[in-house]
This record gives structure tokens, C-alpha cells and sequence, in this order.
């Protein structure tokens, strides 16, 4: 005991390390990267831009919906003896480029790779009690997805569309590049190029609630674990 306790602290510390980077990655990125106009963008490095959206004319594969650009997510929920969660069995995102115009100039953003932080357009679920739309159920099976397991039970699933329609005001943070006398925004293997549907303030305040929570989480866990440790040490 006296052996695992101070191992499980470790573990826990280096757990919530993992939880934290992201978040506190995009905090740090988003505070120290000025919005500037799209025509006063710098040519190499990390940019923020603000702009409404355009692009070549999508449709959703699952509402079939009129976009620039979209996500699809398809889970099923597996459970065990002792506990159940969602899985993702499907995810894709459209990989042609869209562009984001403030008034001041154009620049395109590269979905590939991205992060895209934008709020549900459509979600559906399916389960033993209830069913999803008929056209819903097409879409997921267009997909090669079988609604049904290998025993011929309904498979229980919830599928999310995310779009981002012409027009709407998008918020793009990633590495500006030139590329074919156009500037674009694309993504690293480290710092990848969010997407967002909501103003910085809003995405601010989730990070920093993201951020509270898990400290609140890391604070309480290491009290106990630590609690553990000093009754046995004593």
C-alpha cells in the first residue's frame, strides 16, 4: 500500500496534465493571437481571423442541408457489466477549403486537420424505446452503417450534424501561409485550426469553465489520495 499510494498520485497528477493541455493550449492561442483585419493578416505564423463564411456549395450528408462545410458524428452506446458509454463508430468532416470575408479581404481555411468548435445542427437517437426519422436512418445506412448488430437487435445510436451555412460568422485561429498567391489558414501536427461558430468571449468562458472544473476534480482527488497517504505513513 505503502508502494501503490504515492504511484496512484503520480498517475492522477499526470492524468489531469493530459486533461488540462488542450484546453489551456487554446486559451494560451486564442489570448496571445491578435484579431486583425483578413487584409492586415500576417503572411507566416499563427492568425485569427473573423469573417463571414463562403465556399463551394455543400449538402449535408444527413439532412442534406445547403453548407460550406460539415461534420458528421455517429455513436453507439456499449455497455458492460458494471457501466456504459457512447463510442464513436463514425466521424467526417468535408475537406473542401472555405473561405472567410471580413469587407476588408478573403482568406481560406483548410478543414483538414481543424478543430472545429460549432454547436449541433441536427441530433438524433435510437434505442430500444425510441427511433430516429425514417430519412435519418437512410442517411446512417448510406453511410455503411447497419442500424442492426450481428444478432439482428436494434443498434443503439445518436448521430450529430455540425454545418457551417454561407454567410455565418466564423471564427478561424491557425497558421497563416501563402500558398497560389492566396493566404490561408491551415493546421501543424501541434497547433491545429479551429473552427468556430461562436464569438472568442464565449469560447473564453467554456475553456475557463472546462479549465475550473477539472482543477476542482485534480483538487479533490489529490486531497483524498493524499489523505490515504498520510494515514498510512503515520
Amino acid at each position: 500500500m505503502e508502494t501503490i499510494l504515492p504511484l496512484l498520485l503520480v498517475a492522477l497528477l499526470a492524468a489531469f496534465g493530459f486533461i488540462l493541455w488542450e484546453p489551456v493550449g487554446q486559451i494560451r492561442r486564442l489570448r496571445g493571437t491578435p484579431a486583425l483585419p483578413i487584409a492586415a493578416l500576417p503572411g507566416a505564423g499563427q492568425a485569427k481571423a473573423i469573417g463571414r463564411a463562403g465556399g463551394g456549395a455543400l449538402q449535408s450528408p444527413i439532412a442534406g442541408a445547403p453548407c460550406v462545410l460539415w461534420q458528421i458524428e455517429v455513436q453507439e452506446y456499449r455497455s458492460s457489466a458494471r457501466s456504459g458509454r457512447w463510442v464513436t463508430v463514425h466521424k467526417q468532416t468535408s475537406d473542401a477549403p472555405i473561405t472567410l470575408d471580413d469587407g476588408t479581404g478573403r482568406v481560406w481555411a483548410l478543414p483538414a486537420g481543424a478543430k472545429l468548435v460549432l454547436g449541433d445542427d441536427l441530433r438524433a437517437g435510437r434505442g430500444l424505446l425510441d427511433s430516429m426519422p425514417p430519412s435519418v436512418e437512410a442517411a446512417i445506412e448510406r453511410l455503411g452503417i447497419p442500424l442492426r448488430g450481428w444478432l439482428g437487435f436494434r443498434r443503439p445510436l445518436r448521430v450529430r450534424e455540425r454545418r457551417i451555412a454561407a454567410g455565418e460568422q466564423i471564427l478561424a485561429l491557425g497558421l497563416a501561409e501563402p500558398a497560389a498567391g492566396q493566404l490561408r489558414l491551415c493546421s501543424t501536427s501541434a497547433t491545429p485550426l479551429i473552427l468556430a461558430d461562436r464569438s472568442e468571449r464565449d469560447m473564453l468562458a467554456r475553456l475557463y469553465w472546462q479549465v475550473g472544473l477539472s482543477l476542482s476534480c485534480a483538487l479533490l482527488a489529490l486531497a483524498l489520495v493524499g489523505g490515504l497517504i498520510l494515514r498510512v505513513w503515520r
